[in-house]
C-alpha cells in the first residue's frame, strides 16, 4: 500500500506525540503509601509495695565476729642439736598427756654411762645390805664393818650425785609433753633425721577450755568481765561468758580485745577457727514497729506515706523510739494494722 509523504509525516508526527505522552507518564511523582499507625501501650499500674504497722520486739545489734585462740599452748623443741632421731610417736589430732614421750633421741654414750651408773648403784646397794647381815650375824668384826660401811656409802653418795648428771642428761634424749592437750603440729619423721634446737618440732595445744577473742567495738563498754552473749559456730548457738584473759595466762597483744568462753558446753574447736558474737545494743518490746525503708525525712520533719482502704497515698507525721537493725519503733502517729508504703 503507497502512502503520500504528507500521510508519512503525520504518522510520524502521532508516534513521537505518543512518546512524549509515554516518557511524561514516567516523570509524575509516586503517591508514598501511608505508614501503619504506632502501637500504643498503655501503662500499667503497678500496686504500691506496703507493710503493716506491727506489734513487737525492735532490736539493734551487732554480729562481731571473733577468733578461737587455745588458752595455753606450747612449741616443743629439742633441748639438744644434731643427734638422730630413733622415732616420733605421735601425729597430728592425738591427744597427749603430760609426760607422754613424743619422739626419742639416739645418744648412746649418755645411754651406756646412764645404765652403768644405774648398774652400780644396785651393786654397793646389795654390798652394803649383805654388809648389814653379816654384821648382824657377828660373821666380821666392828672395826672392818665401820670401815667397809663407811667406804660404801661414800661410794653411793658420789654415784648419787653422778646419777643426777646422768639422769639430766639422759632426760634431754626424749621430748616430753608439758601438758594434756592436742597435737596439733608435729613435724614428719623420716630415717636419719638429726635433732634442731631452732625448729619446733611440735606442737601442743590444751583444749579444756575454748577462748574466743573478739577485737574491739562500739560494744566494748557492755561486753563487762562476767557478763554473757550468745556465740555462733556456723548456725549453732552457745552461751558464751566474758573472762580476765589473765586467769588463762592470755597474753593481750594490745589494748581492748574481749575474751571469752562457753559458760555452759563442752570445749570445741572450731573448723574454721572463727565464730560470731550476738550483742544488743538496744531493745524494746512489745511496742509498734515499721520498716525502716518506709521511714521518710525532709529537714525536721519525720513522715510515712500511708495507703488508705480506698487505695490513696496519704502522707503523715509520725514519732520514732528506738531503731533496731531493720526496723523503727513508732511512738506516736500510727496504729497497729495500717500499711505503710515501702517503695
Amino acid at each position: 500500500m503507497l502512502y503520500s509523504r504528507r500521510d508519512r509525516n503525520s504518522v510520524i508526527a502521532v508516534l513521537l506525540f505518543a512518546l512524549l505522552l509515554l516518557s511524561g507518564c514516567f516523570m509524575l511523582p509516586i503517591e508514598d503509601q501511608p505508614l501503619p499507625p504506632p502501637i500504643v501501650h498503655a501503662p500499667e499500674t503497678r500496686a504500691p509495695r506496703t507493710a503493716a504497722v506491727m506489734r513487737g520486739d525492735v532490736i539493734r545489734h551487732l554480729n562481731l565476729f571473733a577468733n578461737y585462740i587455745p588458752a595455753w599452748s606450747e612449741r616443743l623443741f629439742f633441748d639438744i642439736h644434731g643427734h638422730r632421731i630413733m622415732g616420733a610417736y605421735k601425729d597430728i589430732g592425738d591427744y597427749v598427756e603430760e609426760g607422754d614421750v613424743l619422739a626419742t633421741l639416739y645418744w648412746p654414750d649418755i645411754t651406756t654411762l646412764f645404765e652403768y651408773a644405774t648398774r652400780r648403784e644396785e651393786w654397793l646397794q646389795l654390798d652394803l645390805s649383805q654388809l648389814e647381815r653379816r654384821r648382824r650375824a657377828g660373821a666380821i668384826e666392828r672395826d672392818f664393818y665401820q670401815a667397809e660401811r663407811a667406804r660404801l656409802t661414800r661410794e653411793i653418795e658420789i654415784l648419787t650425785m653422778e646419777l643426777e648428771y646422768l639422769t639430766r642428761q639422759n632426760q634431754r634424749r626424749y621430748l616430753l609433753s608439758p601438758i594434756n592437750g592436742i597435737v596439733t603440729q608435729i613435724v614428719v619423721f623420716t630415717e636419719g633425721m638429726v635433732s634442731s634446737t631452732s625448729t619446733a618440732f611440735a606442737t601442743i595445744v590444751d583444749q579444756s577450755i575454748s577462748v574466743f577473742m573478739v577485737r574491739p567495738t562500739i560494744a566494748e563498754p557492755l561486753m563487762t568481765v562476767g557478763s554473757y552473749f550468745t556465740i555462733y559456730l556456723g548456725s549453732a548457738p552457745y552461751r558464751g561468758v566474758v573472762v580476765d584473759p589473765e586467769e588463762f595466762g592470755i597474753n593481750r597483744d594490745s589494748q581492748g580485745e574481749t575474751f571469752m568462753v562457753f559458760a555452759d558446753e563442752n570445749p570445741v574447736v572450731p573448723t574454721p577457727p572463727l565464730a560470731t558474737v550476738y550483742v544488743e545494743l538496744e531493745k524494746a518490746e512489745n511496742v509498734l514497729f515499721i520498716p525502716a525503708r518506709a521511714l521518710r525525712r525532709a529537714s525536721d520533719r519525720v513522715f510515712v506515706y500511708v495507703l488508705t482502704q480506698d487505695g490513696i497515698r496519704v502522707l503523715r507525721d509520725v514519732e520514732i523510739g528506738t531503731r533496731g537493725n531493720a526496723t523503727y519503733e513508732i511512738t506516736g502517729g500510727l496504729y497497729e494494722g495500717e500499711l505503710v508504703i515501702i517503695d
